[in-house]
């Protein structure tokens, strides 16, 4: 560079240098755009149907799609994004990732710097404040033409989002993924579920197709690849760990890998590629709970029905249902657990289950204590329930049961439950709690059937024997650990095969 001194007043000498160095820094690009879209998205044309509603102008300015950790939430926004840009409902979309469950999450302040330079400001132009760089952020949008359309994703704090949205009565909109609901964002929430069984098998087909296209083992062998796909509880990410099995070891066919998978706890060891993991990414939401929270949640699979009640919960804990119902909410916030929209009761997916028995077992006294907890609640409770339906229906009573009607509806709900608790208890040998809770000791009797033979399935014997594998097909033949406080590998019965826990499978109603 040629460095020369000419014209103007000079009031003093003028040092010159020989030679000038200058860095120029390149600009950075004025959008960074979206990453791609995984090969494997399949299953979801309903959710994206009603993402794209939610993002179209007349929509809320910031949208948060919350599930479980691995339920696809980051592809999901991700193919929306690239749809409304594709059809022109934006002219630019900016993509943050915010960490929010790596050890060290980006601040706010963080990805503020990334937005900024994205949208074509240079370095020394950022201010260091995070609120100088948000008021900066909002006005660089202001400024945009057209509607930009930012993707926040993996957030777990409101806190780390909020300096992102958008200003107010404006074209653009944030799109917010996150494990929790983050209610104090403000956001329209859209909550993510589990494939259904067609999708989940298509996508473990697409995703062993994706290394090699000829590749036809899960489409050969169909009922294996429902198997392999209903033991990943149709979870996206779990289906796509199960299929680096299958890449990794080309002679291995659907049926066996579901025959590995059906291992108890051993089914998250085998839900691992080296990088990522089901159990990892469990960790890193459990590791976020409050005690009290992960108390409650380390419980849970002491109830080994479909799911539980708030009442139930409460027992198991020791806590008051008071104490405990916020507790519940909390966890579904956090996306560990679901509630029923209709019954109001909760539940664990199936892999969830096996980690937080995991938890459990690494002290199984609590397992033993909760398991006491809550077959007291039942045995008391059902006693309660039994000698309020078996009264006149006009007659008042001042125990749990004021009507009449509210006993023989408890046992109407809980009646599944207790069969399954029956059948536990019997599995690991607790004969003095399965004598207190089944029909002949008094709790689960139904008055409307006494002195009707259907009541005899609830007992032992045949009967019990036949609805053990009733249980079973209800479950899909999902292996559990057979003690209740402790994981370990399925029982092995008499005749080699494997027994598992009855409990019937969670879905929601």
């Amino acid at each position: 560079m040629h460095n020369s001194i000419r014209g103007g007043t000079f009031h003093a000498p003028v040092v010159q240098a020989d030679t000038a160095h200058v860095t120029v820094t390149a600009r950075p690009p004025t959008i960074a755009g979206l990453p791609p879209v995984t090969s494997a998205f399949t299953g979801r044309d309903q959710d994206l149907a009603e993402l794209r509603a939610l993002l179209a102008p007349d929509g809320p300015s910031t949208v948060t799609v919350t599930g479980l950790g691995g339920i696809g939430k980051t592809t999901l926004a991700l193919a929306a994004g690239h749809a409304l840009l594709g059809e022109g409902h934006y002219s630019a979309a900016l993509f943050v990732d915010l960490r929010g469950y790596d050890e060290t999450p980006v601040e706010a302040g963080q990805a503020l710097d990334t937005l900024l330079r994205a949208l074509g400001v240079p370095a020394e132009h950022i201010p260091p404040e995070r609120e100088s760089r948000a008021t900066l952020y909002r006005a660089r949008l202001e400024q945009h033409g057209g509607g930009v359309l930012v993707i926040a994703d993996n957030a777990s704090a409101a806190d780390q989002v909020r300096p992102l949205q958008p200003p107010p009565a404006t074209r653009h909109r944030l799109l917010v993924t996150s494990r929790e609901t983050l209610p104090g964002l403000g956001a329209r929430l859209h909550r993510l579920g589990v494939l259904d069984a067609e999708a989940a098998v298509t996508l473990l087909d697409t995703a062993v197709r994706a290394a090699r296209p000829a590749d036809g083992r899960v489409a050969i062998d169909a009922e294996g690849g429902r198997r392999t796909a209903r033991l990943c509880g149709h979870l996206p990410l779990a289906l796509r760990l199960a299929a680096a099995q299958l890449i990794l070891d080309q002679h291995l066919g659907a049926a066996e890998l579901a025959d590995d998978l059906a291992g108890g706890t051993g089914r998250l060891d085998l839900l691992h590629d080296g990088e990522t993991g089901i159990r990892l990414t469990l960790d890193r939401s459990y590791r976020r709970l409050t005690p009290a929270q992960a108390e409650l949640f380390r419980f849970l699979p002491v109830c080994v029905g479909s799911d539980v009640s708030t009442e139930a919960g409460a027992a198991l804990i020791g806590r008051t249902v008071r104490e405990t119902r916020p507790l519940f909410a909390q966890l579904v916030g956090a996306a560990l657990i679901e509630q029923s929209p209709s019954k109001g009761r909760w539940y664990l997916h199936d892999l969830v289950r096996l980690y937080a028995l995991e938890q459990l077992g690494k002290d199984p006294e609590l397992g033993a204590r909760g398991l006491s907890r809550l077959t007291e609640y039942y045995v008391t409770t059902a006693h309660a329930a039994n000698r309020r339906a078996a009264s006149s229906p006009g007659r008042s009573d001042a125990g749990p049961f004021p009507e009449r009607a509210a006993a023989l509806a408890w046992l109407d709900r809980e009646r599944a439950n207790m069969v399954a608790m029956i059948l536990g208890l019997a599995e690991v040998g607790i004969h003095r709690g399965v004598a207190r809770l089944s029909p002949r000791g008094g709790a689960g009797a139904d008055p409307r059937r006494q002195g009707r033979s259907g009541d005899r399935r609830h007992g032992g014997g045949t009967e019990g024997g036949r609805l053990h594998g009733d249980q079973r097909r209800r479950s899909g033949g999902l292996e559990q650990p057979r003690d209740l406080a402790r994981p370990r590998e399925p029982l092995r019965g008499g005749g080699g095969s494997p027994s598992t826990c009855p409990r019937r499978r969670a879905q929601p109603s």
